[in-house]
């Protein structure tokens, strides 16, 4: 009970006597925790609803189109067994060759056409595939660019030229639609055969209609005619994230297949897009890497700087508790109490300033309470141990290896640490301009457009030139400003340049040369701030 009597009386003589230096490691690591927080839970958000926004208005998930001679029945009995509450229409398809009207004096003929068979539910069960524009909601209909191709509305009558050498038969245009998905409709399967833009001439026929019509031309040239059958499905245990959900939407469409073997050929929409998402889930842990890291790496450092501003005064502590018989131990726990301290004060300041952000900016970030709990946890973890890091790991150095009287006096280490020596600024600079270099030479770009169709392509390794950018930066700052703290202060105060200083320029040059250490890493972080600014600047230009 003496011993926690101890920690206790020694933590709150620390809020008495050193409040400001307590109070700022605290906000230093606030600051972190609640940046690596608010950026995971957002990351971690977006990724997660990435999923379902992007599979919500996904027209058609599944077109199995029906090999010649199949029974339709078998197709729907393997789909109802992988998915019951699946939504199933039956779509047929027809290659004509032309399709002909006439209007007035004048006819007219379009190129090769396709005619489809719906049934009457297919709006109801698809509704973003076709929208009527004029006329009826039943019977035949003209897409709006075919309309304008014929110079057709609604009345008139339009030939059909049929293939296999059937005669032409008339049909009457009852109205006129629009396809907004005629991409996905409309598009050749197996995908990627036959690729090319949807055809702008389409007739659409009621399904009874198309079945009467093109039963002979089935027959007769059967690659020129099919059915498909398109399904919606009810994905209730899709997985939050884009990966999880491809391998399970992958999964899902080989087991159709294997169940229709023979039967038809799937074309997988909802895996397809997918798969686009997981680019931009990739996309979106780019972005966490290269625009929140840097951020917290400052914010970490800050802290550092902070805390181990108290470090002659906490080594002239420990010797003078050393001097009174405390033990080792005995100050390596004085020093964990103030770890602990700074790192309770800190996460639970971190957490409170995360929560209000999270509540302040829900609308734009989105970021579900539930989930902020989990990476408030990791965050507080990370700034506990950040916490022990700066304050207990010098104390213990201090502790096993200086002397009492060592630890008494105000000392600064003369040697030439080992960067400085063998130019590790130099080098990484060297390197970060060949990275850089060569992603220029080589067209690298992180967001991709392969024929119109955006992609992600992303080389880590690219990544080397900005790192090696940020720390040859900082390393150089240190180098330069404590060359000129300790060299250029003291020559510029003898000849007594700065006119403001007056005769108190070498009194002034020598308290900033004594203190030149502290002057060079505050100006490191500062440099180090702004190539993280100049480095996220060409991210977004580019």
């Amino acid at each position: 009970m003496s011993f926690l009597r101890v920690l206790f009386s020694w933590a709150v003589s620390l809020v008495k006597r050193r409040p400001a230096r307590l109070v700022g490691a605290m906000i230093g690591i606030s600051l972190a925790l609640a940046l690596l927080a608010c950026l995971g839970s957002f990351i971690d958000s977006s990724v997660r609803t990435m999923t379902n926004r992007s599979v919500a208005n996904l027209p058609i998930d599944w077109q199995i189109q029906l090999n010649s001679g199949t029974d339709e029945e078998a197709v729907r009995t393997a789909v109802r067994q992988l998915d019951p509450s699946a939504a199933l229409e039956t779509v047929g398809y027809a290659d004509v060759p032309s399709l002909e009207a006439k209007t007035g004096e004048t006819v007219q003929m379009t190129g090769a056409a396709v005619v489809l068979g719906l049934s009457h539910q297919y709006n109801k069960t698809f509704p973003q595939e076709v929208a009527p524009m004029l006329g009826a909601d039943h019977g035949v209909f003209a897409a709006q660019q075919t309309a304008a191709n014929l110079h057709i509305s609604v009345g008139d009558t339009v030939t059909i030229e049929r293939a296999g050498g059937l005669p032409a038969v008339e049909v009457t245009i009852n109205g006129i639609i629009s396809l907004p998905g005629a991409s996905t409709i409309l598009q050749r399967i197996p995908v990627g055969a036959n690729p090319g833009a949807p055809s702008d001439n389409v007739l659409v026929l009621p399904i009874e209609v198309w079945r009467y019509l093109f039963s002979q031309q089935l027959e007769a040239q059967p690659d020129s005619a099919h059915f498909q059958v398109h399904v919606h499905t009810t994905p209730n245990n899709l997985p939050a994230t884009p990966d999880e959900a491809y391998a399970w939407e992958l999964q899902r469409a080989h087991h159709l297949e294997l169940s229709t073997a023979g039967h038809g050929v799937l074309a997988d929409n909802f895996a397809t897009r997918l798969a686009s998402v997981r680019g931009d889930a990739l996309y979106a842990k780019v972005l966490f890497l290269f625009l929140g890291l840097p951020g917290l790496t400052v914010a970490t450092l800050l802290t550092l700087g902070i805390a181990g501003s108290g470090a002659v005064r906490r080594r002239q502590q420990q010797a003078l508790l050393r001097t009174r018989g405390a033990s080792v131990g005995m100050v390596l726990n004085l020093a964990s109490a103030e770890a602990v301290l700074v790192g309770l004060g800190g996460g639970l300041l971190g957490a409170a300033l995360a929560l209000i952000v999270s509540r302040v900016f829900k609308a734009a970030l989105g970021i579900p309470l539930t989930g902020m709990i989990g990476w408030l946890s990791i965050a507080f973890c990370a700034g506990l141990f950040l916490a022990l890091t700066a304050v207990l790991l010098p104390a213990w150095h201090e502790a096993r290896r200086s002397t009492i009287t060592a630890t008494r006096t105000l000392w600064f280490i003369s040697a030439k640490p080992l960067w400085r020596r063998v130019w590790l600024d130099v080098v990484l600079l060297a390197v970060a301009a060949i990275d850089l270099w060569w992603m220029a030479s080589t067209g690298y770009q992180l967001v991709l457009a392969p024929e119109g169709v955006s992609s992600v392509s992303v080389h880590y390794e690219a990544f080397a030139g900005p790192f090696c950018l940020w720390i040859g930066t900082m390393l150089l700052t240190l180098r330069i400003f404590g060359f000129m703290l300790e060299r250029g202060l003291p020559l510029v105060a003898k000849i007594r340049l700065p006119p403001f200083a007056g005769k108190l320029s070498r009194i002034i040059a020598a308290s900033l040369a004594r203190q030149r250490r502290a002057l060079s890493r505050a100006m490191a972080l500062v440099a180090l701030a702004v190539s993280f600014a100049v480095s996220t600047a060409i991210f977004n230009a580019t």
